[in-house]
Protein backbone atom coordinates (compact mmCIF):
# COMPACT_ATOMS: atom_id res chain seq x y z
CA UNK A 1 0.00 0.00 0.00
CA UNK A 2 1.26 3.37 -1.19
CA UNK A 3 1.41 6.10 1.69
CA UNK A 4 2.41 9.49 2.26
CA UNK A 5 4.99 10.68 5.37
CA UNK A 6 3.91 14.55 5.94
CA UNK A 7 6.75 16.53 8.15
CA UNK A 8 5.80 19.91 9.62
CA UNK A 9 7.55 21.81 12.17
CA UNK A 10 5.76 23.39 14.84
CA UNK A 11 6.48 26.47 17.08
CA UNK A 12 4.71 27.10 20.18
CA UNK A 13 5.04 28.99 23.75
CA UNK A 14 4.62 28.29 27.21
CA UNK A 15 1.00 29.16 28.26
CA UNK A 16 0.04 31.77 30.92
CA UNK A 17 -2.27 30.26 33.80
CA UNK A 18 -5.37 32.69 35.66
CA UNK A 19 -2.33 33.13 38.34
CA UNK A 20 0.09 34.61 35.85
CA UNK A 21 2.23 31.44 35.95
CA UNK A 22 3.64 29.22 33.00
CA UNK A 23 2.19 26.27 31.82
CA UNK A 24 4.84 24.03 30.28
CA UNK A 25 3.90 23.32 26.36
CA UNK A 26 4.73 19.44 25.67
CA UNK A 27 4.68 17.01 22.65
CA UNK A 28 1.32 15.31 23.71
CA UNK A 29 -0.77 18.93 23.78
CA UNK A 30 0.54 19.46 20.19
CA UNK A 31 -0.51 16.03 18.97
CA UNK A 32 -4.04 16.26 20.54
CA UNK A 33 -4.16 19.74 19.01
CA UNK A 34 -2.91 18.51 16.07
CA UNK A 35 -5.12 15.52 15.90
CA UNK A 36 -8.74 17.90 16.64
CA UNK A 37 -7.97 20.10 13.87
CA UNK A 38 -7.55 17.19 11.18
CA UNK A 39 -10.93 15.95 12.69
CA UNK A 40 -12.25 19.32 12.01
CA UNK A 41 -11.04 19.28 8.68
CA UNK A 42 -12.92 15.79 8.26
CA UNK A 43 -9.68 14.11 7.81
CA UNK A 44 -10.07 11.15 10.65
CA UNK A 45 -6.95 9.03 12.07
CA UNK A 46 -7.16 5.41 12.02
CA UNK A 47 -6.98 1.83 10.76
CA UNK A 48 -10.10 1.82 8.87
CA UNK A 49 -10.41 1.87 4.69
CA UNK A 50 -12.02 5.28 5.11
CA UNK A 51 -9.63 7.38 7.59
CA UNK A 52 -6.75 8.95 6.12
CA UNK A 53 -4.13 8.64 8.41
CA UNK A 54 -3.15 5.06 9.26
CA UNK A 55 -1.99 6.28 12.88
CA UNK A 56 -1.50 9.13 15.37
CA UNK A 57 0.47 11.64 14.55
CA UNK A 58 3.94 11.60 15.92
CA UNK A 59 5.23 14.25 17.95
CA UNK A 60 8.99 15.06 19.36
CA UNK A 61 10.45 18.06 21.04
CA UNK A 62 13.77 19.36 19.14
CA UNK A 63 16.41 20.65 20.80
CA UNK A 64 15.77 22.62 24.38
CA UNK A 65 13.12 25.57 25.23
CA UNK A 66 14.38 28.80 24.46
CA UNK A 67 12.93 31.41 26.81
CA UNK A 68 9.61 29.15 27.05
CA UNK A 69 9.71 28.61 23.44
CA UNK A 70 9.29 25.05 22.20
CA UNK A 71 9.76 23.37 18.88
CA UNK A 72 7.95 20.03 17.52
CA UNK A 73 8.74 18.06 14.96
CA UNK A 74 5.54 16.14 13.58
CA UNK A 75 4.94 13.57 11.59
CA UNK A 76 1.79 12.33 9.89
CA UNK A 77 1.36 9.23 7.87
CA UNK A 78 -1.39 9.12 5.71
CA UNK A 79 -2.72 6.89 2.88
CA UNK A 80 -1.76 7.81 -1.09
CA UNK A 81 -4.84 8.94 -1.96
CA UNK A 82 -5.66 11.21 0.92
CA UNK A 83 -1.94 12.99 0.54
CA UNK A 84 -3.60 15.42 -1.69
CA UNK A 85 -5.88 16.72 0.84
CA UNK A 86 -4.23 16.74 3.55
CA UNK A 87 -1.40 18.55 2.17
CA UNK A 88 -3.52 21.29 1.57
CA UNK A 89 -4.62 21.44 4.53
CA UNK A 90 -1.18 21.20 6.16
CA UNK A 91 -0.06 23.82 3.83
CA UNK A 92 -2.47 27.00 4.59
CA UNK A 93 -0.40 28.10 7.67
CA UNK A 94 -2.72 30.64 8.75
CA UNK A 95 -5.52 28.42 8.96
CA UNK A 96 -3.41 25.83 10.77
CA UNK A 97 -1.09 27.91 12.88
CA UNK A 98 -4.57 29.60 14.17
CA UNK A 99 -6.33 26.74 14.79
CA UNK A 100 -3.65 25.01 16.93
CA UNK A 101 -3.22 28.63 18.79
CA UNK A 102 -7.04 28.46 19.89
CA UNK A 103 -6.08 24.70 20.97
CA UNK A 104 -3.40 25.32 22.54
CA UNK A 105 -4.08 29.03 23.75
CA UNK A 106 -0.66 30.77 23.02
CA UNK A 107 1.21 31.64 19.58
CA UNK A 108 1.83 29.50 17.32
CA UNK A 109 3.72 29.18 13.72
CA UNK A 110 4.11 26.19 11.39
CA UNK A 111 6.46 25.56 8.83
CA UNK A 112 5.59 24.00 5.16
CA UNK A 113 5.24 20.38 5.17
CA UNK A 114 7.46 17.98 3.40
CA UNK A 115 6.36 14.87 2.12
CA UNK A 116 7.31 11.21 1.31
CA UNK A 117 5.92 8.54 -0.56
CA UNK A 118 6.68 4.68 0.23
CA UNK A 119 5.17 1.67 0.39
CA UNK A 120 4.08 -0.50 3.41
CA UNK A 121 2.73 -3.96 3.73
CA UNK A 122 -0.74 -4.49 5.75
CA UNK A 123 -2.27 -7.47 6.71
CA UNK A 124 -5.14 -6.92 4.05
CA UNK A 125 -2.87 -6.15 0.96
CA UNK A 126 -2.61 -8.78 -1.51
CA UNK A 127 0.69 -8.07 -3.20
CA UNK A 128 2.44 -8.42 -0.25
CA UNK A 129 4.52 -11.43 -0.05
CA UNK A 130 5.36 -12.99 3.20
CA UNK A 131 8.35 -15.08 3.10
CA UNK A 132 8.50 -18.25 4.19
CA UNK A 133 10.07 -18.93 7.13
CA UNK A 134 11.83 -21.92 8.07
CA UNK A 135 11.47 -23.92 11.02
CA UNK A 136 13.43 -23.77 13.78
CA UNK A 137 15.87 -26.75 14.41
CA UNK A 138 16.28 -27.95 18.20
CA UNK A 139 19.51 -28.17 19.68
CA UNK A 140 20.49 -32.22 19.23
CA UNK A 141 20.79 -33.58 22.83
CA UNK A 142 24.25 -34.43 22.39
CA UNK A 143 25.31 -30.77 21.94
CA UNK A 144 25.10 -30.50 26.12
CA UNK A 145 27.64 -31.66 28.03
CA UNK A 146 26.83 -32.08 31.63
CA UNK A 147 29.99 -33.45 33.10
CA UNK A 148 31.55 -29.71 32.11
CA UNK A 149 28.66 -27.66 34.25
CA UNK A 150 30.96 -28.75 37.78
CA UNK A 151 27.63 -26.55 39.40
CA UNK A 152 28.49 -28.16 42.84
CA UNK A 153 32.55 -27.52 42.69
CA UNK A 154 31.87 -24.01 41.52
CA UNK A 155 29.65 -23.17 44.41
CA UNK A 156 32.19 -24.27 47.25
CA UNK A 157 35.03 -22.67 45.37
CA UNK A 158 33.03 -19.14 45.21
CA UNK A 159 32.24 -19.94 49.37
CA UNK A 160 36.04 -20.69 50.43
CA UNK A 161 37.12 -17.38 48.27
CA UNK A 162 34.30 -15.82 50.00
CA UNK A 163 35.35 -16.54 53.57
CA UNK A 164 39.02 -16.30 52.79
CA UNK A 165 39.11 -12.90 54.56
CA UNK A 166 37.69 -14.17 57.60
CA UNK A 167 41.36 -16.55 58.89
CA UNK A 168 43.72 -13.35 59.17
CA UNK A 169 40.85 -11.49 60.88
CA UNK A 170 40.66 -14.21 63.59
CA UNK A 171 44.02 -14.30 63.95
CA UNK A 172 44.45 -9.88 65.06
CA UNK A 173 41.83 -10.55 67.16
CA UNK A 174 42.91 -13.35 68.91
CA UNK A 175 46.44 -11.84 69.32
CA UNK A 176 44.65 -8.17 70.32
CA UNK A 177 43.10 -10.25 73.20
CA UNK A 178 46.20 -12.74 73.89
CA UNK A 179 48.36 -9.97 74.93
CA UNK A 180 46.63 -8.25 77.61
CA UNK A 181 45.75 -11.77 79.02
CA UNK A 182 49.55 -12.85 78.87
CA UNK A 183 50.34 -9.29 80.95
CA UNK A 184 47.40 -9.86 83.68
CA UNK A 185 49.17 -13.64 83.95
CA UNK A 186 52.64 -12.10 84.25
CA UNK A 187 52.20 -9.50 87.11
CA UNK A 188 50.00 -12.17 88.93
CA UNK A 189 53.30 -14.32 88.64
CA UNK A 190 55.44 -12.10 89.35
CA UNK A 191 53.78 -9.76 92.37
CA UNK A 192 50.90 -12.13 93.89
CA UNK A 193 47.08 -11.53 92.80
CA UNK A 194 45.15 -8.14 93.59
CA UNK A 195 48.41 -5.93 92.31
CA UNK A 196 47.55 -5.23 88.95
CA UNK A 197 46.05 -1.71 89.34
CA UNK A 198 48.76 -1.14 91.63
CA UNK A 199 51.82 -2.12 88.94
CA UNK A 200 49.91 -0.26 86.42
CA UNK A 201 49.63 2.48 87.95
CA UNK A 202 53.28 2.20 89.23
CA UNK A 203 54.40 1.20 85.39
CA UNK A 204 53.13 3.72 83.76
CA UNK A 205 53.71 6.78 85.97
CA UNK A 206 57.08 9.67 86.05
CA UNK A 207 58.21 11.59 88.08
CA UNK A 208 58.71 14.47 85.55
CA UNK A 209 56.52 17.45 86.73
CA UNK A 210 56.79 19.08 83.56
CA UNK A 211 54.22 16.68 82.01
CA UNK A 212 51.14 15.95 84.46
CA UNK A 213 50.02 13.35 82.69
CA UNK A 214 50.26 10.53 84.69
CA UNK A 215 52.86 12.22 86.97
CA UNK A 216 53.73 11.53 90.74
CA UNK A 217 55.95 12.39 93.09
CA UNK A 218 59.38 10.99 93.38
CA UNK A 219 58.49 9.63 97.28
CA UNK A 220 54.48 8.50 95.98
CA UNK A 221 56.16 6.63 93.31
CA UNK A 222 58.97 4.92 95.38
CA UNK A 223 56.23 3.94 97.71
CA UNK A 224 53.93 1.94 94.99
CA UNK A 225 57.37 -0.06 94.22
CA UNK A 226 57.65 -0.65 97.64
CA UNK A 227 54.64 -1.89 98.00
CA UNK A 228 54.27 -3.88 94.70
CA UNK A 229 57.35 -5.70 95.93
CA UNK A 230 56.43 -6.69 99.52
CA UNK A 231 54.40 -9.76 100.17
CA UNK A 232 51.26 -8.18 101.57
CA UNK A 233 47.99 -6.43 99.42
Amino acid sequence: MEVATHTITVTAADTATRRRRLEVMTADKVKQAVIGHLADEGITVGAGAGDAILREPTVVEVGQADQGVHKFDVTIVSRAEYAGQLTATLSDEATLSGALAAKLGTVVSVSEPTVAYSSVCTPDANDCGSPTRAPAQAPAASSIDYGELNVGESNISEVEADLGWLVPVVVILSLILLCPLLGLVFVRSRYGPGKTYMYLRWKCSHTNPVSPIFYLPKDVRERLRVDLNSSTV
